[in-house]
This record gives C-alpha cells, sequence and structure tokens, in this order.
C-alpha cells in the first residue's frame, strides 16, 4: 500500500530525524512553510545546528527543486551558495512491499555534491533535448530532480552528518 502523497513528505520527515537521533544527535523537526529546513540537527563537536533538507520518494525519483529554489545559477554554471542552503540533505526513499511492509534506502549528500550531480543531470537532460528537438529546454518549465541511480554511492552515509 502506497502512502498518500500528502503524508509522504511529514512521514519522511520523522523517519530521517528518528535515525539522526538513534545516532545520538539532537535532532528536531520543523514546522510550516517558510522554513529553511526540514531538520535542525547539533552534532556533538559544534554549536551551532546544521540545517537538513529531507526530500521522500515512493518511485526512486527525488524533487531537488534546487534551479528553482536559485541554489543552482545555470547561467553561469556556479553555485549560489548565498541563499539559505541546507547543509546536507537526506534522500529517503520508501517503497511499499505489501502488508505495510517497506523497503526502505536512505542517501546522505552535502549540499555542494548534490548541486554538482543535480548541474551534470539538467547538462545531460539539456543535451538529450537539444539533439530530439534543435533547441535549448525552457527552463520555467519541469523541475530539478535526481533518481537513485544518481546518488547511490551516498547510501547510508550518515558519518557526513556525524563528522560535521
Amino acid at each position: 500500500m502506497k502512502i498518500e502523497t500528502n503524508l509522504l513528505g511529514l512521514a519522511g520527515e520523522y523517519r530521517v530525524c528518528s535515525e539522526l537521533i538513534k545516532r545520538g544527535l539532537l535532532a528536531m523537526l520543523t514546522y510550516g512553510n517558510r522554513k529553511s529546513a526540514d531538520i535542525y540537527v547539533i552534532p556533538h563537536r559544534r554549536r551551532a545546528a546544521l540545517r537538513i533538507e529531507v526530500k521522500t520518494s515512493q518511485n526512486g525519483r527525488f524533487v531537488t527543486r534546487i534551479n528553482q529554489k536559485k541554489g543552482l545559477n545555470r547561467k553561469n554554471d556556479v553555485p549560489d551558495f548565498k541563499n539559505d542552503v541546507p547543509d546536507f540533505w537526506v534522500l529517503f526513499h520508501c517503497k511499499c512491499k505489501g502488508d505495510n511492509k517497506y523497503e526502505e534506502a536512505f542517501f546522505i549528500l552535502p549540499h555542494e555534491r548534490i548541486w554538482n550531480i543535480q548541474k551534470r543531470v539538467n547538462r545531460d537532460y539539456e543535451r538529450r533535448f537539444r539533439k530530439k528537438h534543435g533547441c535549448p529546454p525552457n527552463e520555467e518549465k519541469g523541475v530539478d530532480n535526481v533518481r537513485i541511480k544518481h546518488v547511490k554511492e551516498y547510501k547510508n552515509r550518515w558519518e557526513l552528518i556525524l563528522r560535521a
């Protein structure tokens, strides 16, 4: 049974927060639609909190919206980290296997790394689009996303957050 779309993001945020707490970190969910992160984490060696962005998927495609949030500047192809960007992204894949059994996977990436992956995904898409249509895609349409195959090397890399 699939998780309802309106509950999926919330389920992912709680699940990731739980994993961080199990690893001994003080992790707190944030609420509202004006937040700059889904979870704040206070690691052992820091006084400042880390900001964690959580994206949850049931189909293996994670919508990042990096370009739409101005975290990726396509015009001059450099990161725009002046905005309030998260320190880390946790991509949570939750696939129903029937009878309330779920297959889960976590992919933990620093913001700069997911930015680079998204840049590469966008370039590949643009190249394919140009070849097929003879013109660049309209950047105002569509939403940036990455797939599991793009981030698989970051599966269960909790130590990235633990060492921050």
